[in-house]
């Protein structure tokens, strides 16, 4: 597994940086994604967000010790706290307090250029509603669920295409193997890209059956 690093998110905001772990999740793709996303949001949903950053309850700490704060991290090996249960994984989180967010570059690089901005845009959408939050408690969880995809439209970005990606494309996209298994071992029938692997189970057990 690769060193942690850590590398420029936005060059105009030199206190706030990208955190790299995993093996080699290809931050140079992500960033250029990033940037292309960060750019097409409105100026004042650009600040709100980094306001939200700075004003992270770690993120004084952080400044003062490192000089830099991380409010976004990308992995291409799944992090245990990203597991929701079933239907499966998030591939996109937006922590709650801390407003920071974690993406599994497998999945990103899976979709159409188009698509992986939609997905880091989201989680950007999260970041700026919780915003106008006071309380986790008072936290309206199906608008929350609902909001990003209001947003998106206003914003100009497409729509889901509701493509789901196959094990060959999330191995394009740098997923590890023994990631992969326990992905499918947790997630059962619902795991992404089961569509994808129970078609193939159905076209196996018809060839089983032609044979027969």
């Amino acid at each position: 597994m690769s060193k942690p690093s850590i590398h420029q998110l936005l060059p105009s905001e030199l206190d706030l940086n990208l955190f790299v772990w995993g093996d080699d999740p290809r931050p140079g793709d992500f960033l250029r994604l990033f940037r292309s996303t960060w750019g097409r949001l409105p100026p004042q949903i650009q600040t709100c967000i980094l306001a939200q950053w700075r004003g992270s309850p770690l993120y004084r700490s952080i400044v003062d010790h490192q000089g830099v704060f991380a409010p976004v991290e990308i992995s291409n090996t799944m992090k245990a706290d990203c597991r929701r249960g079933a239907p499966g994984y998030a591939v996109a989180l937006c922590h709650p307090v801390f407003k920071n967010l974690y993406y599994w570059t497998p999945h990103l690089y899976s979709l159409a250029e188009a698509q992986a901005e939609r997905v880091i845009a989201s989680e950007l959408a999260h970041a700026w509603m919780l915003s106008f939050l006071t309380d986790l408690g008072e936290l309206d969880l199906d608008g929350y669920a609902a909001g990003p995809e209001r947003l998106l439209q206003v914003w100009g970005f497409p729509p889901d295409d509701g493509h789901t990606p196959t094990i060959r494309e999330l191995m394009s996209g740098g997923a590890r193997d023994p990631d992969l298994r326990f992905i499918w071992e947790q997630c059962g029938a619902a795991r992404v890209g089961g569509q994808t692997g129970r078609r193939n189970d159905d076209r196996r057990a018809g060839r089983s059956r032609r044979a027969a």
